[in-house]
């Protein structure tokens, strides 16, 4: 590995320590929100939660609203146009017990 590569990695590392009461309050709250599959309610109160971060974050929102189940999170971050590739990320906010 480069010595460029551990000082990129030594700077994220330096960011996230100083965001690290940021980042365990946000995991408590999305941890507490309980989203069981089948209540819809409870799992958007917890996409809610998500969309307040991303917003917070500058990221772009697009819900995908659903009938039965939550809505699902689309969130888009970076500029709209770019020439470099995407990264996906997929995830799911519920968490899964009736």
């Amino acid at each position: 590995m480069t010595k460029e590569f551990f000082l990129s990695m030594r700077s994220l590392l330096s960011r996230a320590r100083r965001q690290q009461a940021a980042i365990l309050d946000l995991t408590q709250k999305l941890v507490l929100s309980e989203s069981p599959s089948d209540n819809k309610q409870a799992v958007n109160a917890c996409v809610a939660l998500a969309v307040d971060e991303v917003r917070r974050l500058e990221g772009r929102v697009k819900l995908h609203r659903q009938k039965e189940y939550g809505n699902v999170l689309e969130a888009r971050f970076g500029p709209r146009n770019s020439r470099q590739k995407p990264l996906l990320l997929l995830g799911h906010l519920d968490t899964v017990w009736p």
